[in-house]
């Protein structure tokens, strides 16, 4: 009894690697499965984990969270703060 992956029109022997690490395995190659859905079958004695995208919220994925947007911010402000300061002091001193 073997165990088996499947993605998309890949197939692939799962070896002694676990269900948890063969999903860890697999997310580092196809980052569309950092959360897959499996779905298991029995095909002639051997075990079919298929792999598949999850559906997701529609226009979610490009979107920041309001703190990562206002971090973001506050990193933004604090080096245009910093190159302010040493443009100042490259500023040649009215005499």
């Amino acid at each position: 009894m073997a165990n088996v992956v499947k993605y998309g029109d890949r197939t692939m022997p799962m070896g002694d690697l676990t269900l948890e690490q063969t999903k860890a395995l697999m997310a580092r190659h196809f980052p569309e499965l950092a959360d897959p859905q499996v779905d298991k079958k029995e095909v002639k004695g051997d075990v079919v984990y298929t792999f598949s995208k999850k559906a997701g919220r529609k226009g979610a994925a490009g979107r920041q969270s309001h703190s990562d947007r206002s971090a973001a911010g506050r990193e933004a402000r604090a080096a245009r703060a910093g190159l302010d300061r040493i443009r100042r002091a490259r500023r040649p001193q009215a005499q």
